[in-house]
């Protein structure tokens, strides 16, 4: 079952409009970020002095610890979107897509995945140039928001163009023989791998 976002919503749609919708709300959660993040020199100077990751204060170094935390498992929700999208434009399907379907799915896919990667290396960012508890907080709303910009975008218009039951929001996998499943299996792992631990793992390494 695919979640109900903006990136899925092109996928079932097939509609070209509206991943050049997506494609606008993409740059635009893009450029939110960067203008809390990198767009003055406060966020990497205070006082004459670089701003580093850890604080002297323990107080400062909790909340990042915990904001860190908070992102990572937002952010796998982001991943884990797009690794069921993956499967479904990458495998025979019960119910085949359509090509105009395969083709903006594949670049939606490709597009929520490479927002995701950014995202979680600009929150890395965000959340350990920080230098007060409550700015930390601030930051990781800001980062949420973000990231919550597609679903509402999605459930806008579905709402509004009265689509909630027009589209079909689950996809099956064909599995012919055991041993097909088990491909799929390592299939889903390999996925996993691609799409999740090795950004994740490069961002937390940079922690």
């Amino acid at each position: 079952e695919l979640g109900q976002n903006g990136y899925t919503l092109v996928l079932v749609s097939g509609s070209l409009w509206l991943f050049a919708t997506l494609c606008c709300a993409a740059f635009g959660q893009l450029g939110v970020l960067w203008l809390v993040a990198m767009s003055s020199p406060e966020y990497f100077f205070e006082s004459g002095q670089w701003i580093v990751p850890k604080s002297n204060f323990w107080a400062v170094n909790a909340m990042k610890i915990f904001s860190l935390c908070l992102m990572l498992f937002r952010v796998t929700g982001e991943f884990k979107d797009a690794t069921k999208m993956c499967r479904v434009v990458t495998h025979d399907l019960k119910k085949p897509l359509r090509l105009n379907q395969l083709i903006v799915g594949a670049s939606a896919f490709m597009m929520q995945y490479v927002v995701a990667v950014l995202v979680l290396f600009m929150a890395i960012h965000l959340i350990l140039a920080c230098t007060t508890p409550i700015g930390t907080i601030g930051k990781l709303w800001v980062v949420y928001m973000v990231l919550e910009f597609d679903n509402h975008l999605c459930n806008f218009i579905l709402y509004l163009c009265f689509q909630h039951t027009r589209f079909e929001w689950k996809a099956t996998v064909l599995h012919n023989t055991p041993h097909s499943r088990r491909q799929e299996e390592w299939h889903i792992c390999e996925g996993w791998l691609l799409c999740y631990w090795i950004p994740g793992g490069i961002g937390l390494f940079i922690v």
